[in-house]
């Protein structure tokens, strides 16, 4: 499954039956989609670099301090310090991708609720972006796009 050809098969799928200038505005919301979603795919392979990269080194640091620690309590080594701050500076990388993700995901949600919100005349409460009342086809379009969206977190 190819998520971006996937999103330009729900785009060319839904503008067919629209006028020229809706299908272009609508080509172009859809489009902040992809920004979005290219973003976080950046940020996942980050993460994943910058997670593997802690657990190597917090792995070893404990294997180190555990063997040290044998011989009864000790003050650290200027070194192990140093390790230590290291190690904390991976920590907050790796928070900052999750934050990041975070942020852009919720931008990518915000986008798409805009998007079905424009092209179906349903207003959305800031907080609450369900379908309950929303026509049919609405309900349609967010099954279709559902999927697309799954690769998010996949």
């Amino acid at each position: 499954m190819d998520p971006i050809q996937d999103l330009y098969t729900f785009v060319e799928t839904t503008r067919r039956g629209m006028d020229t200038q809706t299908s272009n505005i609508f080509a172009a919301s859809c489009g902040r989609w992809l920004r979005y979603y290219l973003f976080l795919q950046i940020i996942r392979a980050r993460f994943a670099q910058e997670s593997e990269a802690y657990t190597t080194e917090i792995y070893q640091y404990t294997e180190r301090i555990q063997r040290s620690l044998s011989s009864g309590p000790r003050n650290m080594a200027p070194e192990e310090w140093q390790e230590l701050q290291h190690i904390q500076s991976l920590e907050q990388l790796i928070h900052l991708e999750i934050e990041s993700f975070y942020t852009f995901a919720k931008i990518l949600l915000d986008r798409i609720a805009d998007t079905f919100s424009y092209f179906y005349s349903v207003p959305l409460r800031k907080k609450d972006h369900h379908t309950r009342n929303s026509p049919p086809s609405l309900k349609a379009s967010v099954l279709i796009a559902g999927p697309w969206l799954s690769h998010l977190i996949c």
